[in-house]
């Protein structure tokens, strides 16, 4: 018998041989019109997880001799003991009876997708009982879970299955605040959620168009990150950035969540690694502030023997039908108490957490404050908000909003400076009825920062925040800045900490960073027509009207490097752009362009590509950026062989565009 670390590595490695590499056809969807159960909006869960959640529980099977096998959910049904746990799911004549209208389902995996009402056909490999001369279905914790809601609500359930299997937290559903790379699969998951609840009818055409209520998440994962030790480590806090980023992009902040603990094989000897895991999974769920709204459910208690189930897949379960409809019942039961409604919440929507505005003056700025109310009745309530800094809190502020629906639109004037707590309440006349806040906003400086390679996390050494008030923002979310930048495409180090580190220490107020650089980028990549420039407009218009200071402009190499470079061609190019993106964005955005053809010793400046850029200044275009052609020698990459900054050329990079800006700022 294999000791557990030798089990565990050959389960692991046996699981990575079956899973890489493998693509199926997408079964047909149901053609069916479904009618939609009772009034109201659809009550809607989102499953989530590996091959596990994809549904590995064996329906029924049969052995060489032609009798049922052990373990399979029709086995049950030969049992006195556990007959009842599934009688619901069979017809007097003991034929399955499982489909339920009143649940519908949408499953999305590596074997495409499926949508209909919710049955037995979303187990892995999607229902395709042909996939490998498979003669058997399997089934997933939806039965279970579908049926104990489709019997709470009177409204129909929706549920949302997204899993694949083989894919891990750390990487594949890596969520934004974890750092790096975002997961493919974090992004497909939420993807699939928009697209399915942007278009219902589509999917099911019997909807009637009542809308929907987010109601719960159900995680249960674990093998691939129990498989790496750097994964496992990382699990806890990986797990709570993913609660956290999927109640902030579905934009439901108490969303109810169930964490299904991780299973696997081993009903003695489990390895370290698997505690590890389990216990993190635990540790999320009993975090304070997740306190009445996600919930551990403790999954080993319905592990059964390989004896005493259909198949060896041990990684699976033993694909244990017992097993698979027990754990989904025990994720059902799980969500019921959080499914209670709680106290009335209001969401804020904006600003985000280490958000800079940009100020209007030197002493304060405009704050557009956006959230919901819910309940929607709420709006009768008044709206008041207050800074608070350190331990000094500022008066409230009554706000006057706008409302669409239950959302609300607001603003108050806000001084310069932070970071500060946001706090934002709902009040009736003798007594709040609820609150939010934002822990980290500034108000300062906000630059967008667009070039090719030396914006761009290329350069040789990577920088780090000094005074804690440099902030990031990558599209979705804001983050304190360290390199690699978020939104830029290298994995270096970037002149703009430092930057932003001169800037709010001259100008005592945060400083906010839109970095939008993309590595051996020329001008024409950045024409008007090209996802670079559609990329660079779209981040602009996030920040609204006056939303940042200036565009800082640090391109030039790759032109420099073209033979038919010519100050009019660039010139051209440029001007285009900058003309533009200042209509889209509905403003007139300042532009500061900086000296920029430096390709290394021997071509160390282009006079057509430095003719062109200062042309703009002339003109009156664009204001006049640093020289970052002067910066030489030890100031570049590769023993300043380079056209990329060394750590020293990067920070002087750095204090030369603070020398430019910061005097303009500080008037």
């Amino acid at each position: 018998m294999l000791k557990p670390a030798l089990l565990t590595t050959a389960i692991c490695a046996a699981v990575w041989s079956a899973l890489s590499g493998f693509v199926a056809a997408a079964p047909n969807d149901p053609a069916e019109i479904l009618t939609q159960a009772g009034k109201g909006p659809l009550k809607v869960f989102i499953l989530a997880g590996q091959s596990n959640m994809q549904g590995q529980g064996t329906l029924e099977a049969k052995d060489d001799a032609g009798k049922e096998k052990k373990g399979t959910l029709r086995s049950l049904l030969s049992d006195p003991a556990k007959a009842p746990l599934i009688r619901h799911l069979v017809n007097a004549n003991g034929e399955w009876a499982e489909v339920r209208d009143d649940v519908w389902m949408y499953d999305i995996s590596e074997f495409g997708t499926l949508h209909g009402p919710l049955s037995f056909g979303y187990g892995w490999p999607l229902g395709d009982m042909t996939w490998k001369g498979r003669n058997t279905m399997y089934f997933g914790p939806e039965v279970a879970f579908g049926h104990l809601m489709g019997e709470h609500f009177a409204e129909q359930v929706l549920i949302i299955k997204t899993a694949w299997g083989g894919k891990s937290l750390d990487v594949d559903f890596r969520p934004p605040s974890s750092g790096g790379i975002v997961g493919p699969f974090y992004t497909e998951m939420m993807t699939t959620i928009n697209k399915v609840l942007g278009d219902i009818k589509t999917q099911f055409p019997g909807y009637t168009g009542d809308g929907y209520e987010l109601s719960g998440f159900v995680w249960w994962h674990g093998w691939n990150d129990f498989c790496d030790a750097k994964a496992t480590a990382a699990y806890q806090q990986n797990l709570t950035n993913l609660i956290k980023d999927v109640r902030s992009d579905l934009k439901a902040p108490r969303l109810p969540v169930v964490i299904g603990e991780f299973a696997g094989p081993w009903l003695t000897d489990i390895p370290e690694s698997a505690l590890t895991v389990r216990k993190a999974q635990a540790d999320v769920a009993a975090m304070p502030e997740f306190k009445e709204t996600v919930k551990f459910v403790k999954t080993t208690d319905f592990l059964r023997a390989e004896k005493d189930s259909p198949s060896g897949a041990g990684h699976h379960e033993y694909q244990n039908g017992e097993t698979y409809f027990l754990i989904g019942e025990a994720l059902g039961k799980a969500m019921m108490p959080l499914l209670v409604p709680g106290k009335p919440t209001l969401t804020l929507l904006t600003p985000l957490d280490y958000q800079v505005v940009q100020r209007s003056s030197k002493t304060k700025g405009k704050l557009t404050v956006t959230g919901r109310l819910d309940p929607a009745s709420a709006i009768t309530s008044v709206l008041g908000a207050r800074l608070v800094t350190g331990a000094q809190a500022g008066a409230w502020q009554k706000l006057t909003p706008t409302f669409k629906d239950a959302e609300f639109t607001a603003t108050m004037d806000v001084p310069a400076g932070g970071w500060c707590r946001l706090e934002v309440r709902a009040v009736a006349p003798d007594k709040t009825l609820m609150d939010a806040a934002v822990e980290h906003l500034g108000v300062g400086e906000v630059f967008v920062v667009a070039d090719s390679s030396n914006s761009s996390d290329h350069g040789d050494e990577k920088q780090t925040t000094q005074a804690g008030k440099v902030s990031t923002f990558d599209g979705r979310r804001w983050r304190l800045s360290n390199d690699p930048q978020a939104g830029a495409s290298g994995e270096g180090g970037s002149f703009l900490l430092p930057f932003g580190n001169a800037m709010t220490q001259r100008l005592n107020v945060p400083i906010g960073l839109i970095a939008c650089g993309i590595g051996a980028a020329s001008v024409r990549d950045w024409e008007s027509n090209g996802a670079a420039y559609s990329s660079f407009v779209a981040r602009m218009k996030q920040l609204g009207p006056n939303g940042f200071r200036a565009v800082l402009w640090q391109q030039g190499e790759s032109d420099a490097g073209q033979q038919d470079a010519t100050a009019k061609l660039y010139r051209q190019y440029l001007e285009k752009i900058i003309v533009d993106s200042r209509s889209e964005i509905g403003w007139n955005a300042p532009w500061m362009v900086a000296q920029v053809s430096y390709r290394g010793p021997g071509a160390e400046g282009s006079p057509d590509i430095r003719a062109a850029q200062a042309s703009l200044w002339k003109a009156g275009i664009a204001l006049e950026g640093p020289d970052s052609d002067a910066l030489r020698g030890s100031m570049r990459d590769n023993g300043g062989k380079g056209m990329y900054f060394s750590g020293p050329g990067l920070r002087e990079l750095a204090t030369l565009w603070a020398a430019k800006l910061a005097p303009k700022l500080e008037k």
